[in-house]
């Protein structure tokens, strides 16, 4: 919590192992000043500055994500939303941050892969689909049918956007079509962020939305647009509720447990003797179950919990009862399985609970939903196994994967396959540990050929394919197809992905057959010779007359 000069005044325990700093050493100080980076800033605190002196609805409320600062230096990106309490003057502003890290590198995992795509398309809670040029839906995912009302996907796939997606201005005026800002992208490629809008369900109902648009472009050319949409009735209903908030202990106390509801993370309270006191919705809905009055020795058997190799939870052993003896417990893993017969893989963090004279007054738990997560993560393992296993063992091929600085000079390889020792003679290994040895066994008059295709390549960030020589360890020449791209990277660098293929034994074949052909005209032509030879020479009267009876030809002999 802050107050409208960016000044901290409240600090929680989560804060304090997150930044690294505890809430004395927080409070009094800028935020600016504690988990911004230095480069940041500047940009930041003019920015916050506009924001807490006018309370601008373009960030209020609003998820953002910003880079944020641990105390040992270590920058990591976060989440970040803001709501506001009280008068003008005498406003308070919290602010709820999370590390998002996890998510971010579980997204580039799977931005890859179109089988990765789905999956995170059809596990996550926003609304998804796609739309041709034309306005017609060629993409929706399951969140998508649920929150407009349809059965399935079909009921929407090959329908015209303004006969699915009815939706209006805040002050309820519906939108022409050629205002809409969906079917605009599509049409001119213009991207869009609504953050205050309606959407209207199949049985007529709204409910507010927040949603971003961006174009689809293949090759060049416009193919259509895509739109992410979030229900945002919760935070609706939230923000309502804290503007009519005041800083009382009452209005505090039920805004902090409000706050608890709304959270997209479970959250569970136990008092000082163990027992549950608070279980919010998201808690609720994970587990299935939301009973109080529920002691240590009975979590597990209650709300079915067991380790993730299925056996029943030792209740004592539990992060909420760990933590109801004083302990705090990150990051552990369980199962739920739920009263509806469905599974749940659950990550959580348990905490003790402290009042103002340092006495424990009892446990915190706060879990989320790990299983499609899980899921996620664990088909981008199997996959990159395969494909590591599938590259490893090409017969006369080597898979790679090189990152350079942005003028290709600077080389390190992030990858390369074990077949380049069967290849080469030299080991993938020592490959990773000095790059210099692929250049090096280029044959010295193709190494000029190599670095024209790489410049080439990265004045116009496109592929190479090329052919070339290399020298084996052993000392044996060979042919090689060399196929390589370069992507650019946010920090400048480059990232080559790349094939090279031995090629020895078709180019072997094409100049036998070159010599083959070369040969045989030699051989055509000193057989017409002796023929003509032959003739001219024999003894015998041999000429050659036309239709009307003239030579046109004799041998010898006529003479």
């Amino acid at each position: 919590m802050m107050d409208e000069s960016g000044i901290v005044l409240g600090w929680n325990r989560h804060a304090e192992t997150t930044f690294g700093f505890s809430s004395a050493e927080a409070v009094g100080n800028s935020l600016s000043s504690l988990i911004i980076p230095p480069q940041y800033r500047v940009a930041h605190d003019k920015g916050l500055r506009r924001f807490l002196a006018t309370g601008l609805t373009d960030v209020l409320n609003r998820r953002i994500e910003i880079t944020a600062l641990r105390r040992n230096g270590e920058e990591f990106p976060v989440e970040l939303s803001i709501t506001a309490t009280g008068e003008a003057g005498s406003r308070v502003f919290v602010g709820y941050l999370r590390d998002i890290t996890a998510r971010l590198e579980a997204e580039r995992s799977l931005r890859d892969s179109e089988a990765y795509i789905r999956l995170l398309l059809d596990s996550t809670t926003e609304g998804f689909y796609a739309v041709d040029r034309n306005g017609t839906t060629t993409l929706c995912n399951p969140s998508f049918v649920k929150m407009l009302g349809f059965d399935t996907d079909a009921d929407a796939i090959g329908k015209k956007l303004h006969d699915l997606i009815h939706h209006s201005h805040p002050d309820g005026s519906p939108y022409p079509k050629n205002e809409c800002p969906i079917y605009r992208c599509a049409q001119t490629g213009e991207s869009a962020h609504v953050a205050d809008e309606h959407f209207f369900r199949v049985d007529g109902s709204a409910f507010p939305v927040e949603y971003w648009v961006h174009p689809i472009e293949r090759d060049g050319a416009l193919q259509g647009a895509i739109c992410t949409f979030l229900d945002v009735s919760e935070r609706v209903a939230a923000d309502a509720a804290a503007a009519d908030a005041r800083l009382d202990a009452r209005s505090l106390e039920r805004q902090h447990a409000a706050i608890l509801e709304q959270l997209a993370e479970g959250v569970i309270v136990a008092d000082a003797d163990g027992k549950l006191t608070f279980v919010n919705e998201a808690a609720a809905r994970l587990h299935g179950v939301a009973r109080l009055d529920v002691d240590p020795d009975h979590y597990s058997e209650t709300y079915h919990l067991f380790t993730e190799s299925g056996e029943p939870y030792p209740p004592r052993q539990l992060p909420l009862a760990r933590a109801v003896r004083g302990e705090t417990v990150e990051d552990a893993r369980w199962r739920v399985h739920r009263p509806d017969g469905t599974d749940v893989l659950a990550l959580g963090s348990a905490r003790p609970v402290f009042d103002r004279t340092g006495a424990q007054s009892g446990a915190v738990l706060t879990v989320r939903d790990e299983t499609a997560r899980d899921l996620a993560e664990r088909v981008v393992r199997e996959s990159e196994a395969r494909l590591r296993a599938l590259a490893d063992n090409l017969p006369g091929g080597v898979v790679y994967q090189l990152r350079t600085s942005a003028d290709g000079m600077d080389r390190r390889f992030l990858y390369v396959s074990q077949s380049h020792e069967r290849l080469t003679g030299v080991s993938a290994e020592a490959v990773m540990v000095d790059p210099s040895i692929p250049y090096a066994m280029v044959h010295p008059e193709d190494r000029a050929l190599l670095a024209e295709a790489e410049a080439l390549a990265i004045r116009d960030k496109a592929q190479f394919d090329i052919q070339l020589r290399y020298l084996r360890r052993d000392g044996e020449e060979r042919w090689c197809r060399l196929v390589s791209a370069p992507r650019e990277q946010p920090d400048g660098s480059l990232i080559w992905d790349g094939l090279q293929i031995d090629i020895s034994d078709r180019v072997a074949s094409e100049i036998a057959l070159q010599e083959l052909n070369a040969n045989l005209e030699q051989r055509v032509e000193e057989r017409t010779r002796e023929r003509d030879r032959a003739w001219k020479n024999s003894r015998d009267l041999q000429a050659v007359v036309n239709s009307e009876g003239v030579f046109t030809a004799a041998n010898d002999a006529w003479g």
